[in-house]
């Protein structure tokens, strides 16, 4: 559960400055009528709310309140978001298959003591990174993050890679590792540098692949760290250089399966703290409001 509660990734109380119970009446505040969860402002439960709040409880040692059972249903039967063009009896609005939806339901379904088995089938069938509408993307490169998650989905049911899928994935990431082990969504051929979301998600692929990460990439995400304590998305990037939660969680994420640490951690803690808000939540910037993920 450390990967998914960031303000515990670091231990020592003094990266948590808000109490249990304030996290809990936080995430309680944005409970629906059906069980589930919303995000802040909107009247209908939403799955990576719920997600959050379910995966948070379990890192706190908490048992989510209500009906538990009523609640696997929801998130089985009616909280999918969006699907595919594949998908005929859903909408065709997005180009892509969103599989970070699916490991979300899965997840949050197994930490709540149900059977996420039903979508099993539908994990062991993927054999290698999708296409991309040409329409989105002028070079039809897979979103890598969504192919990664493929990847963990198998990983989530224990499932082994075949030969087909183990090629496809491993030629798929080999094209998009730089020199100085990031990765990003396009081929490295490009000359782009690599984003560190993607490459946390790469390095997390490598593994369920059976492919030790090469540890040379421990500089590059260590350089995306802020003089606030947080991380941004590249080092030194061209533009967007900001601190934010999302980035901050994959790079820590990434340090610590590689085993390092980010340089300055006495100002990565502050920076968390400095991300809790009056309700109970956290941004994922220092005065945004507060987000359930």
């Amino acid at each position: 559960m450390k990967r998914i509660l960031l303000i515990f990734l670091l231990a020592g109380t003094a990266a948590v400055a808000a109490p249990v119970d304030d996290i809990c009446a936080y995430f309680e505040s944005l409970r629906q009528a059906d069980g589930a969860y919303a995000y802040p402002g909107q009247d209908a439960s939403h799955l990576g709310a719920t997600f959050a709040a379910v995966m948070s409880y379990a890192a706190l040692g908490r048992d989510v309140p209500g009906d538990r059972t009523a609640l696997c249903r929801t998130i089985a039967d009616s909280l999918w978001p969006v699907a595919g063009e594949r998908d005929a009896a859903r909408t065709r609005w997005h180009a892509g298959e969103l599989h970070e939806f699916r490991l979300q339901q899965v997840r949050a379904i197994r930490a709540l003591g149900g059977d996420g088995s039903p979508f099993r089938r539908e994990a062991d069938a993927r054999q290698g990174p999708e296409s991309y509408i040409t329409a989105y993307e002028a070079g039809g490169n897979p979103i890598l993050v969504q192919q990664m998650n493929v990847l963990l989905l198998k990983a989530e049911f224990g499932l082994s890679v075949g030969s087909k899928a183990q090629k496809a994935f491993a030629d798929y990431l080999n094209a998009r590792e730089r020199p100085n082990g990031s990765y990003n969504t396009t081929p490295a051929t490009d000359g782009s540098d690599g984003h560190v979301v993607n490459t946390a998600f790469a390095l997390a692929g490598r593994r369920v692949l059976g492919v030790t990460p090469d540890r040379k990439v421990v500089g590059w995400i260590q350089s995306c760290q802020r003089p606030d304590g947080g991380f941004t998305w590249a080092p030194d990037p061209p533009m967007g250089g900001v601190s934010d939660l999302w980035y901050a969680h994959a790079a820590v994420r990434a340090l610590l399966d590689l085993g390092a640490r980010p340089k300055d951690e006495t100002a990565f803690r502050a920076w968390l703290c400095s991300l809790r808000n009056a309700d109970g939540g956290f941004a994922p910037r220092p005065g945004f409001r507060s987000d359930p993920l």
